[in-house]
């Protein structure tokens, strides 16, 4: 292990102070005189990065408006000239940078001309398909099936009636269109530069559909109907084209499995359909008939649920393995040879088909059942060789979702044991390439009872490189020798650096995405993102291998960083909680700001945050956020609402919008435009412990907080949702702190939830989440009883005396109703002040705007009525309601 270069370390206060001396200009907006009233929430909208175009000249971002009058924006990155179009969306530049096309809503499909700053609309343009070299664009009306081609070079169109489907070749210098008329479909390739220059590949009175090009050649496939039915399961012939047409017929063709065919439902589903690189073998997943699926299902019993107690998984579960069984399997066509070869199996229905297409990991969920007996999701990967089709398992009783490809298919990667590992597939060897990092590398805040990593390996695209994150630093691979590197010093400045991939098209795809491997273009140009865990300042850096040196960093939050090929200009969004969204660009070591969003936010009052340290009953260290009162006035004392879940210092420095419809962590800001202080705790839990745990981080972070002399220790309120809801419950068993609660929900009593089964967590035994899920709970009910019992809101239900407000959806399917009614009967029954709202129709979340609005007005006027002493509305007092009114 060595270190990159010599990083001169600048302790974290002075470099966080000339850091803000620099950029704080970036950040701070002067708060005006007005005050917010809720009719005044409309005029705040989310700005939205788009795309920026390859050569960094130009920009493009949304801003959104709940009104809907919305715009995207383009803009020149240096001369900062910007242009809107209202109602404007899903827009995207041309391969030379001199084009931007754009949807309307209303006018159809925009072509602006980004040198001349004209725009011209394809009227009834519903949606278009850029050539990806060339100056070509498609543009269709799926209403009157017209596709218009432009050549936006030569300013000239070609209009095609008729059209179902098209798509551009990987180079754009061929489209690919198919016609319907009354009797007969026909594919043609048409040259975009000369469309009288045209090739029919197949017509037929059946029907043709789901074109799909070679990622870089020439070669084409597609469907074909084996019928004239209308019926949208009946089955398809195969065809591929490379200067000529070679067809998979399901009933001819070797080695494809009876009772199986082609349907276009099964593509829809799955993502699996594409030529492999070598173009002699296409991917693509069949589907069983219809008529042996309902075969299969009565083999189940339909008509008689059998719930036995040997049985490896409880019924509804025992379904969903049993219809992955029968149903669909991803298979190739191997062209050279003419016979198909299935890749999953009823055993092992899922499958992740390595970069270089040679190879695949196929697995199932079946092998380690019951889960309470092992604890966790498990399961083995079998390795197909898909040339010999050989198989052989290479992990066993390995977690799910850890495994993942290398760019050109040479290694599988996985964690374990603290460690990641890769796979050599050449040599079928497993290599700890984390053996000589000294940190580590997997999460230390997690409910899994196996550590998960940080994040996933990032590759170079060479494949000579991999990059880890772990606890502090980022560390460079080199393979195959695994030579160490530390490229930052994180630890010694107290930071935490982790490889942030930018991309064009999916910013946030750091996250690791159906096993695909995550790469970078450049191993001399990285981002990575830091961020201080003491004081939550965050930002970027640009490391070379001569220098690491922030591009922002400071008390805001940045992302949506968006990067050029060779990372010369990179465009990202700051925002601080009382400072909107600003569009920022960087080169050559400077930044500067593009775009202010939401300017007329500088005339009204807002609030302010500032992160807090607490320590709990165990003495360990925590932080929250305290969110200030707009028009703050410290000859006052304003009430608190604290809103508890897990980790929430996360969202320090977002600028959350005010809304009407606001839900959970979204109603900070309409808390403090109304007056009041807003706490949220970071909670650590105990295993066990879980409502025990909660309420202790919870009131020790609501007494840290009562220090500021500005916080009404009479006024307080608490606040959750789901996992928040229940721990809403049980801390006002715990504490007379509170004088009122609303619980949003969340489950009340440990047994009966425990032994439930809810469709929102995939019909599993809820028992799974308590013994080695979110809850903690590590052991079954009849193990530990009194923990259950302990942590069981109901059963210290004689300790509440804080006047509670309850809701729930009648059709949620996380959490039981149920479990709001319990703590409103107990409750009841003692005479003890509450209320339980139930949502028609309404799940785990909200999401009718009607209703979402009837709730937000009921918790403003739940806390008003009982922290400020307002007058309550009427649906507070009226004990012989027939249903809920909106109260304003």
């Amino acid at each position: 292990m060595e270190a990159h270069f010599q990083i001169k370390v600048i302790p974290t206060v002075l470099l966080l102070l000339m850091l803000l001396v620099k950029s704080n200009s970036y950040y701070a907006q002067q708060q005006g005189n007005l005050v917010v009233t809720e009719n005044d929430y409309r005029l705040w909208g989310l700005l939205t990065q788009e795309h920026l175009s390859k050569n960094g000249d130009y920009v493009s971002y949304y801003m959104t408006y709940p009104s809907g009058k919305d715009t995207l924006y383009v803009q020149n990155t240096t001369t900062l000239n910007r242009i809107g179009f209202p109602k404007g969306h899903h827009g995207a530049f041309s391969f030379d940078n001199s084009w931007f096309i754009f949807k309307n809503s209303v006018q159809g499909v925009g072509i602006h001309n980004l040198s001349t700053q004209e725009t011209n609309y394809i009227k009834d343009g519903r949606a278009y398909q850029l050539a990806n070299t060339q100056n070509h664009v498609a543009v269709y009306n799926s209403q009157n099936k017209k596709l218009t081609l432009l050549d936006l070079k030569k300013n000239k169109q070609t209009s095609f009636n008729n059209i179902i489907e098209y798509q551009f070749n990987s180079t754009g210098k061929t489209l690919a269109i198919i016609s319907k008329t009354k009797d007969n479909y026909r594919l043609q390739l048409i040259n975009p530069s000369n469309t009288a220059v045209s090739k029919t590949i197949l017509s037929s009175q059946k029907e043709i559909s789901f074109l799909k090009w070679h990622d870089t050649q020439d070669e084409l496939i597609f469907y074909e109907a084996q019928s004239l039915s209308s019926n949208p399961e009946s089955g398809y012939i195969l065809h591929h084209f490379n200067k000529t047409l070679n067809s998979l017929d399901p009933h001819t063709m070797s080695g494809f499995p009876k009772d199986y065919r082609i349907t276009k439902t099964t593509i829809s589903q799955m993502t699996q359909y594409f030529i492999a690189h070598n173009g002699s073998q296409v991917f693509f997943p069949i589907s069983k008939h219809s008529i042996k699926n309902e075969e299969s299902k009565n083999a189940i019993g339909s008509e008689v649920e059998i719930w036995h107690y040997q049985a490896p998984e409880v019924f509804p579960k025992l379904q969903a393995y049993h219809s992955y069984k029968n149903s669909d399997l991803q298979g190739f066509w191997d062209i050279k040879k003419g016979s198909f070869q299935s890749i999953t199996s009823g055993e092992h229905p899922f499958s992740l088909i390595n970069e270089d297409h040679q190879t695949a990991l196929v697995y199932g969920q079946t092998a380690y059942l019951p889960l309470y007996k092992y604890q966790g999701h498990f399961t083995d990967y079998h390795l197909i060789d898909l040339k010999t089709n050989s198989k052989s398992v290479i992990l066993k009783k390995h977690p799910t979702r850890t495994v993942g490809t290398s760019p050109s298919g040479s290694y599988y990667s996985y964690f374990k044991d603290k460690k990641w590992w890769l796979y050599d597939v050449k040599h079928s060897q497993h290599i700890n390439i984390s053996k000589n990092i000294p940190e580590a590398l997997h999460k230390t805040i997690t409910y899994s009872k196996t550590l998960p990593p940080i994040s996933h390996p990032v590759w170079n695209t060479q494949e000579t490189h991999l990059y880890l994150s772990g606890q502090h630093d980022v560390w460079q691979i080199d393979l195959p020798s695994l030579k160490t590197t530390k490229l930052t010093d994180g630890k010694a400045s107290q930071l935490s650096f982790s490889v942030y991939k930018g991309s064009n098209t999916n910013p946030k795809s750091r996250n690791h995405l159906n096993g695909k491997s995550l790469t970078v273009p450049s191993q001399d140009n990285l981002i990575f993102h830091a961020i201080d865990s003491t004081t939550r300042h965050m930002g970027y850096y640009h490391y070379t291998p001569k220098s690491l040196k922030p591009i922002i960093f400071g008390d805001a939050f940045s992302d949506e960083v968006f990067s050029t090929p060779d990372a010369s200009r990179l465009t990202f969004r700051t925002q601080r909680f009382n400072t909107p969204y600003t569009l920022m660009t960087y080169a050559d070591q400077h930044k500067s700001v593009l775009y202010r969003s939401n300017p007329h936010h500088k005339n009204y009052y807002w609030g302010d945050s500032k992160i807090i340290q607490y320590t709990n009953s165990n003495q360990d260290s925590l932080q929250g956020i305290l969110y200030y009162p707009a028009q703050f006035d410290d000859t006052k004392q304003y009430p608190l609402i604290v809103l508890p879940y897990e980790q929430q210092t996360k969202y320090y420095n977002q600028f959350i919008l005010p809304s009407p419809f606001a839900q959970d962590i979204a109603l900070v800001t309409n808390f403090t435009l109304n007056g009041y202080f807003v706490l949220f705790p970071d909670i650590k839990f105990r295993l066990r412990n879980l409502g025990m745990s909660a309420a202790d981080c919870i009131i020790a972070a609501t007494e840290t907080a009562l220090r500021n002399p500005y916080i009404d220790k009479n006024a307080l309120g608490l606040i959750g949702h789901s996992l928040g809801g229940y721990e809403t419950n049980f801390t006002i068993t715990q504490t007379q702190l509170f004088k009122a609660a609303i619980s949003g929900s969340g489950f009340s009593e440990l047994f009966s939830s425990a032994l439930s089964i809810m469709p929102g967590f995939g019909n599993q035994p809820e028992l799974n989440y308590y013994e080695f899920g979110r809850l903690r709970m590590d052991k079954p009910f009849f193990e530990i009883q009194e923990n259950y019992l302990a942590n069981s809101p109901i059963h210290q239900i004689d300790k509440v005396d804080t006047p509670l407000l309850i809701w729930f959806g009648n059709d949620d399917d996380r959490v039981n109703w149920e479990q709001g009614l319990y703590m409103h009967l107990a409750l009841r029954r003692m005479d003890k002040e509450n209320i339980l709202l139930i949502y028609p129709n309404e799940k785990h979340v909200l999401v009718e705007q009607k209703n979402q609005l009837d709730l937000t007005c009921k918790i403003m006027d739940w806390f008003d009525y009982h922290l400020k002493q307002q007058a309550p509305k009427p649906w507070i007092l009226n004990s012989h309601p027939y249903k809920s009114k909106r109260s304003r």
